[in-house]
């Protein structure tokens, strides 16, 4: 396996698993992705698990292309799958309910409504206490009165390319005819919302997101961004549903304070009844990631039980606070009488796994490193003690665990099956080296690095830098990273000021300090590895969005100090707002407060463009090679900006490339655009070196 190519896809084709839901206390229903590189496409595939003790069976099931969605009902006996299916050049959907192997009940919905969506932040399937209704979220259908057609609809934003705005629709079943119909919640004292992640906490209520518009008629990209305006509501339900064609009309009423944003309204069941809501909230504004705090609610009563907070300033070995963006969909345990919530959560470069009792809101670290670095990630619970996880690392693939939570709140784990790599691949990746390297001086920045263990010489280096700039490098596998490692280059992956996973104080410390902070954090992290001998000469860079942003200033500031670098839709020009479904980013991040009537003042003009890298453009050396990667749907950074990055080195005769995506996004996370950056990145690299 000499090409460097082959690697990488071999890497990128490992199974990712996605989601799980227990069907009992010994079965396992669990769902995984991977690329398809043949058919540049993500598939999917089921398999079920049988544990018994520490034996595991399994069945496993290929994709089903026309299933978009399903999933179990709490007491595992039935299947909801959400069909979209080709037939004779039209698209049709249909709500389908499983008992077994018997096809319960079956509806067509095309006429109701477009699109399921099957997303992390607008999805949530939930069926009713005697499981014979259902609510879901689908695209709502689009007016044909010429009056409203034309009318403007705010888009939805990164990740939504040409979708039309969520609705809930209930689907009933189990007497009578099959029936699904459109939820209209209206009230005289709020404004237009948009309902997602219902869930029902009776059989005549439910439980929903409400996102807002803003007054200046935007919807605020919410992809990666838990504040915005959004709140917790309840819907109430008419006690029967009229078997006519219109729509369900029903009230509702918030729930949530207006200055936190919420998100992942669950539900526990106690004795056969609802009695906690559990929630997660940012506040609304300022960074769009920041720590987070769970909130958990008597529903009987509307009263506070318990809280996380916001933690500031953790002591090392501390919890730093809450930094997820979601909940599993049934995120309860039971252990010993105590009701607990668990979640994932970044703790500084990890991702773990957190216990929260629901009557004092005391957090315990489920999966706390032990000298192997893993990162992990819960997928379900069966509401019992047992819970299964994902862990990995970057000289790990993934594995799939069941944990058995005992009265100590330590887990039992039963591997239920490892990822397997070729015999040469993993021996090699069992060769490399992973550790976590602080940066001194400049506290609590620290760098994941991944080398060969029997590279006794300084190698090169390639830094690769997360976006955000509120995320975050994990140890957790990467195909991209492991790939340049076999390459024999030192990978440093950077955690600077403003990641998430090291306390509040320090995502916000970034405000305002843009473009200064950070880029000498990103560069102390690269000449730290070559002061300790790590690496050589040649240093190399990486990186996208705030990534890019951060290259762009390297590489502008710093001209001789890099070799090469591959930029995916950076951040040019903080005073170009135009184009991007997160205008307040560039307000927020600059240190500039924003609200509906702001706009970029000649002073304020002059402010960000120091601030940009565009600012440093005839600093960059012409002997440096770079690469851009631009994503043309791209709804987050107008792809404007890096063409126009592009331009201007090229127009100052400098080294550049670029290649363009037509049907690629923000993330650039298409099979094709996964391939070809890869390949192109590590051709620059090598190029460079010569």
């Amino acid at each position: 396996m000499a090409d460097p190519l082959d690697v990488f896809l071999e890497l990128a084709r490992v199974p990712i698993y996605a989601s799980a839901q227990f069907q009992s206390k010994n079965v396992l229903r669990v769902l995984s992705r991977f690329r398809d590189f043949d058919r540049d496409c993500y598939r999917a595939s089921t398999t079920t698990y049988v544990v018994a003790g520490d034996a595991v069976f399994s069945t496993f099931a290929p994709d089903s292309s026309n299933i978009v969605l399903s999933t179990v009902s709490p007491s595992g006996k039935r299947l909801a799958a959400f069909r979209e299916a080709n037939e004779a050049g039209a698209t049709k959907r249909f709500v389908e309910i499983w008992v077994d192997n018997k096809l319960e009940a079956s509806l067509e919905v095309t006429k109701l409504h477009e699109a399921f969506y099957n997303d992390d932040i607008f999805s949530l399937v939930s069926f009713s206490p005697e499981e014979d209704v259902l609510v879901y979220t689908a695209e709502d259908k689009a007016s044909d009165d010429k009056g409203i057609k034309y009318d403007f609809v705010p888009p939805l934003g990164e990740g939504y390319p040409g979708k039309k705005s969520p609705g809930l629709y209930l689907f009933k079943w189990g007497t009578g005819k099959p029936s699904a119909k459109a939820l209209r919640p209206t009230s005289s004292l709020v404004g237009p919302l948009l309902f997602t992640q219902p869930v029902f906490s009776s059989k005549d209520q439910l439980l929903v997101i409400g996102y807002a518009y803003t007054e200046d008629h935007k919807l605020l990209g919410v992809k990666h961004c838990p504040n915005r305006i959004a709140g917790v509501y309840s819907i109430s339900l008419p006690p029967e549903i009229s078997k006519d064609e219109s729509d369900i009309q029903c009230s509702f009423a918030g729930l949530t304070s207006p200055d936190i944003s919420c998100r992942c309204p669950r539900v526990l069941h106690t004795n056969g009844a609802s009695s906690l809501l559990v929630y997660i909230a940012n506040s609304v504004g300022g960074p769009h990631a920041s720590c987070s705090t769970l909130h958990v609610v008597e529903l009987a009563t509307g009263k506070a039980v318990a809280t996380v907070s916001v933690v500031e300033d953790p002591k090392d070995g501390e919890f730093p606070g809450l930094y997820t963006v979601t909940l599993p969909a049934d995120p309860f345990l039971v252990v010993d009488g105590e009701a607990y919530v668990v979640s994932n959560s970044v703790w500084r470069s990890r991702s773990t796994v957190i216990l929260v009792r629901l009557k004092d809101g005391n957090v315990t670290e489920l999966t706390s490193d032990d000298g192997k670095l893993y990162s992990w990630m819960v997928l379900a619970t069966d509401g019992g003690s047992q819970l299964t996880c994902t862990r990995s690392s970057l000289t790990s693939p993934p594995e799939l665990l069941l944990g058995r939570i005992g009265s100590d709140l330590q887990a039992n784990w039963t591997t239920i099956l490892k990822s397997t790599l070729s015999v040469e691949l993993q021996t090699r990746v069992a060769s490399l080296d992973l550790s976590v390297i602080p940066v001194k001086d400049r506290y609590p920045t620290e760098t994941i690095v991944l080398r060969g263990k029997d590279k006794q010489t300084p190698l090169p280096s390639v830094n690769l830098i997360h976006g955000g700039p509120h995320g975050s490098s994990t140890t957790a596998f990467s195909p991209v990273g492991i790939a340049l490692a076999l390459e024999g280059y030192v990978v440093s992956a950077p955690n600077y000021t403003g990641s998430v996973g090291y306390g509040d104080k320090y995502v916000r410390k970034l405000l305002g300090n843009i473009g200064d902070i950070e880029v000498k954090d990103c560069l102390q992290a690269a000449l730290l590895l070559k002061h300790m001998g790590i690496a050589g000469d040649e240093l190399f860079l990486s990186g996208g969005s705030h990534g890019g942003f951060i290259l762009a200033h390297l590489l502008g500031q710093y001209p001789v100090t890099f070799k090469a670098a591959s930029i995916g839709n950076p951040v040019i020009h903080l005073g170009d707002v135009s184009g991007t479904d997160i205008p307040d980013w560039y307000y927020e991040e600059s240190g500039f407060k924003y609200t509906p009537t702001s706009l970029v003042t000649p002073d304020m003009y002059a402010k960000l463009y120091k601030m940009s890298p565009i600012n440093y453009v005839d600093q960059v050396s012409s002997d440096v090679p770079i690469l851009l990667n631009i994503g043309e749907k791209d709804a987050r950074v107008a792809n404007a900006q890096g063409k126009a990055y592009y331009h201007a080195l090229k127009g100052r005769k400098k080294d550049i490339k670029m290649l363009t995506f037509k049907e690629d996004n923000h993330s650039l996370d298409s099979v094709e655009a996964s391939r070809a950056v890869f390949k192109a990145t590590r051709e620059l690299f090598a190029r460079a070196r010569k």
